[in-house]
C-alpha cells in the first residue's frame, strides 16, 4: 500500500485548504493596514515626554486590537486563551527588541544621512506592528497547516491555481 493511498481525496480538502488561503491572505493585508498606521502615528513629534508615553501607549493598543481582530479572522481564539496571552506576549517583545535595534541603526544612518531622522520612528513602528502581526499570523495559521504529503499531491494535480484565482471573495 502506498501512502498517497492513505491521503483524503485532493477534492475533498480543496474548500479548506483554499478557505485557508483566502483568511491568510486577508490577514496579510491587514497587518499591513495595520503597520501603515503605525508608521502614521511615528510621524507625529513630541517635545516632551508625556508625548512619547501617550504614543507608545497607542502603539501598545493599536497591536491589541491588531491581534485580537487576525483572532477574529481566524475563529480560533476560544480554547488556547493561556498559552496564546504567553504567546502574543513573547511576539510583541521580541517585535519590540528588533524594533529598538532598527531605530538605532536609522539613528546611527541620520548622522550621515539626515533624512532618516524624519523616518526613524515611523520605521520602528511600522517594524512593529508588521512583526508583531506577522507572529500573531503564525500563531493561529500554525492550528490550520495540513501535511507534507497532502500539500504535495495538491501541487503535483495542480489544482493549486483554481484556489488563487478568487481572492477577494472572503
Amino acid at each position: 500500500m502506498k501512502k498517497s493511498e492513505n491521503l483524503p481525496p485532493t477534492e475533498s480538502i480543496m474548500p479548506g485548504f483554499n478557505t485557508v488561503l483566502k483568511i491568510n491572505h486577508a490577514v496579510r493585508r491587514l497587518i499591513l493596514d495595520y503597520a501603515l498606521i503605525a508608521a502614521i502615528l511615528g510621524l507625529f513629534r513630541f517635545n516632551n515626554d508625556l508625548g512619547d508615553l501617550l504614543v507608545f501607549f497607542t502603539l501598545l493598543l493599536l497591536n491589541l486590537v491588531m491581534a485580537i481582530h487576525i483572532g477574529y479572522y481566524w475563529k480560533t481564539f476560544k480554547n488556547k486563551k493561556l498559552i496564546t496571552i504567553i504567546n502574543l506576549s513573547m511576539s510583541f517583545l521580541g517585535s519590540f527588541i528588533i524594533a529598538i535595534l532598527v531605530r538605532a541603526l536609522f539613528s546611527i544612518l541620520s548622522i550621515f544621512i539626515p533624512l532618516m531622522v524624519v523616518v526613524n520612528a515611523s520605521v520602528g513602528h511600522a517594524l512593529l506592528t508588521w512583526l508583531f502581526g506577522r507572529a500573531t499570523n503564525q500563531l493561529y495559521l500554525s492550528a490550520k497547516k495540513i501535511d507534507r504529503q497532502t500539500l504535495e499531491e495538491i501541487l503535483k494535480d495542480n489544482k493549486i491555481n483554481s484556489c488563487l484565482t478568487n481572492e477577494n471573495e472572503i
